[in-house]
């Protein structure tokens, strides 16, 4: 039988090996993480180490192989690929918790509840290594808050709206514009071990919105500082806008008659200011 010393020597190759290949053949480490867990977790599950040595080697070598895979051996490039990756690392996850399972029910010395924390101790350690690290490699902005309390309360908010009008009517169609707020842009850049948070020069916009549009067949549609309904994006309950913090807004609301953007008519205009009192 393969000693300790020989078996991590093959892990590390496993890893090592695994990740050259992905980094030449992307996505070939990616699409065979589960099986390349499984392997880890069949070579040191049956170590002569301590069991609580060993789940814990599995999980630093499973963490490793999937930094590797995010970092040189694929990559995540995109929130698609983020949620691939992490689709077969949590495949791998549960592969490797059934082989611990399997081994740790054959020990005699362990009571059933004892057992039952030694199973869950990988899995639990898995599941707060992806709350930080599911979108290691990634820069990425980061989403407005739902409610002006929240940016408040995150410390993005900078300032209300004020609107020229909040109300707009063409035939039955009809707008109301409830709310709105501006919010730091922030970039959270994830390239590294550490995330950390950047704040761009622009602004992020808000604005809550009251309509009478039948969902999936608007034929409203907005843009900003422009006339060309060319690119413009359908009225909603919620619009989201970036801009320059210095740049002066203007929300043009277009008619769309026949679904067809050369019947367009704009049917209103809003400039909207940002308020300097809370």
């Amino acid at each position: 039988m393969m000693n300790n010393t020989f078996k991590i020597i093959i892990v590390l190759s496993l890893v090592a090996l695994t990740n050259i290949i992905g980094h030449y053949f992307p996505p070939s480490s990616i699409l065979f993480s589960p099986f390349t867990i499984g392997l880890l977790a069949g070579l040191l599950m049956t170590t002569n180490f301590k069991v609580n040595f060993r789940i814990l080697l599995l999980t630093i070598f499973i963490i490793l192989n999937d930094i590797l895979i995010k970092k040189f051996a694929g990559g995540t490039h995109d929130f698609e690929g983020a949620g691939f990756i992490n689709m077969f690392l949590i495949i791998g996850v549960t592969l490797s918790t059934v082989i611990i399972s399997l081994v740790i029910s054959d020990l005699k010395d362990k009571s059933v509840l004892r057992k039952i924390i030694l199973v869950s101790l990988m899995p639990i350690a898995m599941f707060f290594y992806l709350h930080y690290f599911d979108l290691y490699g990634l820069s990425y902005h980061k989403s407005m808050s739902l409610t002006k309390e929240d940016a408040i309360n995150n410390n993005t908010f900078l300032h209300n709206l004020k609107f020229s009008e909040r109300k707009i009517y063409y035939e039955k169609d009809s707008i109301y514009i409830l709310s709105g707020w501006t919010e730091k842009e922030i970039i959270l850049d994830h390239s590294s071990l550490i995330r950390e948070s950047q704040e761009t020069k622009n602004i992020n916009y808000k604005l809550k919105i009251k309509h009478n549009l039948t969902p999936l067949t608007n034929s409203l549609y907005y843009k900003i500082n422009s006339d060309d309904v060319n690119g413009s994006s359908p009225v909603d309950s919620v619009l989201e806008f970036k801009a320059d913090r210095d740049e002066s807004i203007i929300l043009s609301i277009f008619k769309l008659r026949n679904g067809s953007v050369n019947d367009d008519t704009i049917v209103g205009k809003i400039i909207i200011k940002q308020s300097y009192s809370h």
